[in-house]
């Protein structure tokens, strides 16, 4: 499920086990805080370090740990204290497991997002085949691994763009993580920047959270909400692909890249003859009716969208006052819409008469709903073959695509190219910081390729600190 960035992760140790923590173990779990930094610690992550051993193996070595995790006075514990103490903790964590697993398994939608927020990355088709002991030994491989690293050991191949354009040309199988800032210039805002989509819709609407807008109950009670806004965030049908989409269509053409996450929904990598890409926030390519599934394109709800109009479902009928019973709804329906309204009539109670909306949905993933497995699925495997991570116009504070630099080998080499720093402090090998386009026509020229432009650009680069570097364009 897609997670808001301020629904904060709080780890499996802190929710389920209620302890008192001596100050290393409280350092110990405040890497686990927060869900922007979270990792995939099941048992193949290249991350998860087998440096620290469950705490049970560890009581041959309780003299030498007693002086780091003692009380805070340095008073020794004896050893049959201290073994009392990590066999109650043992015991503590395996109800709690037990409970977790009892409270998060009413749907597999529902305990994969529970296990993405404890750290662990999942796929519904892998859930299925995983009994109630495999998802506790993930769990509890999870609490027993060292703590998020915070910080990497930096390539010492890589410290500025000219460097990266020669790792560019050595590589064949590079990552791509592409969010809303490469779309910025084609005429699209972005969410969280100072007059980004955000900020005007906070500024247009009564919303506690501007996010709301993108909430998937909120759309079902009050369409007209996320509509009167739409128009905003779709491409027009003149929109052409940035820069920045180009490049990473020519890092496909050129076999470099090996996938393509996008965090945008307005299908310019479609438009720019991106292939290996995975929406993983759906696209407004496509849309579909919330009540029989009939499928739509962006064209034919397009002069919807335009006026700020909710658009309703042809098959099912035109629109109608759902919350009533269905008969004052249709005096005679037709045979396919009473078909439809069969198949989606609700048999609980109170409920019975009332029926899904037949609103259009554009497959876009709000807020309450779950990623499709094609991420899941393809995440995997891309991880173990990924030889370079280019994270570019994102802010990084959506999960799971969020998780994506700490789920991979830390030998990968990683870089930021985005209008900000984002991210922990000192995490990316490399920083280029100011305008996507801008920086990769730099890129463009130190590789040596053509992108269609007829001029060459001028730019000023400043490096700020080790590893990063701030550019914009010398207009003279």
């Amino acid at each position: 499920m897609m997670s808001s960035p301020k629904r904060l992760c709080q780890r499996f140790k802190q929710d389920n086990l209620q302890q008192d923590k001596t100050e290393e173990e409280l350092a110990y779990d405040s890497n686990w805080l927060d869900c922007d930094k979270a990792e995939s610690f099941q048992s193949n992550c290249p991350l998860a370090s087998n440096n620290q051993a469950p705490r049970m193996e560890q009581e041959e070595d309780k003299s030498d740990t007693l002086e780091d995790t003692g009380d805070q006075s340095g008073e020794q514990i004896d050893d049959y204290e201290n073994t009392d103490k990590s066999e109650s903790e043992s015991s503590s964590v395996e109800m709690a497991i037990e409970a977790f697993i009892e409270e998060h398994s009413n749907s597999l939608e529902n305990l994969r997002e529970s296990l993405m927020d404890i750290g662990i990355l999942v796929s519904l088709e892998q859930l299925e085949q995983l009994q109630s002991e495999d998802i506790a030994a993930l769990i509890r491989n999870s609490i027993y691994k060292e703590p998020l690293l915070t910080y990497r050991t930096k390539s010492e191949d890589l410290k500025n763009i000219q460097d990266l354009a020669r790792i560019i040309k050595q590589a064949s199988h590079i990552l791509v993580v592409s969010g809303a800032g490469i779309s910025v210039s084609c005429g699209i805002p972005d969410f969280r920047s100072a007059g980004g989509i955000y900020e005007r819709i906070q500024k247009t609407f009564s919303l506690f959270d501007p996010q709301e807008i993108f909430d998937l109950n909120v759309f079902k009670e009050s369409p007209e909400l996320f509509y009167s806004f739409a128009k905003e965030i779709i491409p027009r049908e003149s929109t052409e692909p940035s820069l920045s989409h180009r490049f990473i269509r020519d890092l496909e053409c050129h076999q470099k890249l090996l996938r393509n996450y996008a965090q945008n929904i307005d299908g310019l990598e479609s438009i720019a003859g991106i292939d290996r890409v995975v929406y993983c926030h759906g696209s407004f390519s496509a849309a579909h009716c919330l009540r029989c599934n009939a499928h739509y394109s962006l064209d034919d709800i397009r002069p919807d969208i335009v006026t700020g109009r909710v658009p309703y479902c042809s098959f099912c009928g035109n629109r109608v006052n759902w919350d009533t019973n269905i008969h004052e709804s249709s005096n005679n329906p037709s045979s396919e819409y009473k078909s439809c309204i069969d198949n989606n009539s609700s048999t609980d109670g109170e409920d019975e008469d009332r029926i899904t909306p037949n609103i259009i949905k554009p497959d876009i993933v709000f807020f309450g709903e779950a990623l499709s497995d094609q991420f899941f699925d393809c995440f995997e495997s891309d991880r173990e073959t990924a030889d370079l991570l280019l994270v570019i116009g994102t802010s990084l504070q959506v999960a799971p695509v969020s998780k994506i630099p700490f789920c991979i080998s830390a030998e990968i080499p990683q870089v930021l190219i985005n209008l900000e720093p984002v991210g922990p402090s000192d995490w990316f090998d490399l920083e280029l910081i100011g305008p996507c386009d801008v920086i990769i026509e730099r890129l463009y020229q130190l590789l040596g390729w053509q992108h269609g432009m007829n001029h060459v650009g001028c730019f000023k680069e400043e490096q700020v600190q080790p590893r990063r570097f701030a550019f914009q364009r010398d207009i003279k």
